[in-house]
């Protein structure tokens, strides 16, 4: 088994040898493929006659997961190469490591080296990743050994955010009469942030929510990175503010931060989680919301969906984390396409964030959808401003993604 060198490991960005230490998780295959695929494709087929006819996780694991011998096998493959094995996912498919660098360059034949990465230092590999041709039939990809990290793709707000005034209460209702004109006329005000009832309004659930279609019964998985220490406090304090009962949460919390672990970096995660909660209790608040917060914004957020999937903590799993862009390495992508092949096959929808910035062009320099959100097998939501009228009703939507409009002139 070879997984490519990263593309962003390129001559030109290398600062430097990496050291220390190093935690990856080696992901096994799922058994059966075919007939997983298969299965996916009839359970989500209205069409099907096994429609809906879903696995429990233990049916799943029973008929797909690795087994114990391929564990065993791996475990100690990595032992010999001097890892400690820390742990393994309850589907048997991620098999968490940790140990050196140099044992790692070792055990899979490459070399780990700093890249410059915008503004940041990363390790990366510089030649393809390997496996032992004994375990490439069992052994899918090594994710981790790089530090490419996952960001909310849909920035929440800085610490003591507050909206400038003035604004708008509702879509254009005050214009800034005393600034420049822009495409064709004044520009209204920003609104100062929609109250719960306007967003009810302008996606027609008032009436259904008000009827007690408001999603009891059901319960809505949110996995983020870390955990902010005041996220019960914020929805309690939301909830009350906007009318809305109180909400039932739950939080799973993985703790040993590994990657990403600035106060700065997890700061920028606690505001965008309090806003997946208030949007989620906004729009379903009779149901519970069981919020899971990985242990960091790298492997940790693989950890977490797997725990998420693998325990069926919810049918309904919103992730509003992502990489910018689609270039994140063959083995990352393997791992995220086996997690939801087996949520599909026990009936968990998965949305992920579309992201900030559209195509991409603006940031990359070239287009490319974000992923998880571009997987064929999960549902891409977000990435647009929703103008509300007056009387909470729907007037528009439009994607994000332009940063700066041009207006060219002839001579």
């Amino acid at each position: 088994m070879v997984d490519k060198a990263s593309p962003l490991a390129r001559p030109g960005r290398v600062q430097g040898e990496a050291r220390g230490r190093i935690d990856f998780s080696v992901a096994l295959r799922w058994r059966h493929r075919r007939a997983l695929a298969a299965l996916d494709r009839a359970v989500s087929d209205p069409a099907s006659a096994d429609y809906g006819e879903y696995l429990t996780p233990a049916g799943f694991r029973s008929r797909f997961s690795p087994t114990g011998a391929d564990v065993a096998a791996v475990e100690a493959f990595l032992r010999r190469a001097g890892f400690r094995v820390d742990h393994v996912s309850k589907a048997r498919m991620l098999i968490g490591a940790s140990g050196t660098v140099a044992e790692a360059e070792r055990a899979f034949d490459t070399d780990l080296r700093r890249y410059g990465v915008g503004h940041r230092r990363l390790v990366e590999a510089a030649r393809p990743v390997t496996v032992p041709a004994a375990l490439g039939r069992r052994v899918a990809g090594v994710v981790g050994l790089n530090e490419l990290l996952a960001r909310p793709l849909a920035a929440g707000p800085a610490p003591v955010f507050l909206q400038a005034k003035p604004c708008s209460k509702w879509w254009a209702q005050r214009f800034s009469t005393n600034q420049p004109k822009a495409f064709g006329g004044q520009l209204p005000w920003i609104v100062c942030g929609y109250a719960g009832t306007q967003i009810q309004g302008a996606y027609g659930v008032a009436d259904d929510i008000a009827a007690g279609l408001d999603g009891r019964g059901e319960t809505v998985a949110i996995i983020d990175a870390f955990a902010s220490p005041t996220i019960v406090k914020d929805i309690e304090t939301y909830s009350a503010r906007h009318g809305l009962p109180p909400a039932t949460v739950t939080q799973t919390v993985f703790h040993g931060c590994r990657r990403g672990c600035s106060v700065s970096n997890q700061q920028g995660w606690y505001g965008e989680e309090t806003l997946d909660l208030d949007a989620v209790h906004t729009i379903a608040p009779g149901a519970a919301i069981h919020y899971l917060g990985a242990r960091d914004s790298g492997r940790g957020l693989d950890d977490a969906l797997a725990y998420a999937v693998d325990n069926h903590v919810a049918s309904i799993i919103t992730n509003s984390y992502g990489f910018v862009g689609e270039n994140v390495g063959t083995a990352a992508v393997k791992v995220g396409e086996q997690i939801h092949r087996e949520a599909i096959a026990e009936g968990i929808g998965l949305y992920f964030a579309s992201g900030d910035n559209g195509d991409e062009h603006s940031t990359l320099g070239y287009v490319t959808a974000d992923y998880p959100g571009s997987s064929p097998l999960v549902t891409a939501v977000g990435g647009t401003s929703l103008g509300v009228g007056p009387l909470d009703s729907y007037r528009f939507e439009t994607g994000w993604g332009t940063n700066r409009a041009d207006r060219k002139h002839k001579r």
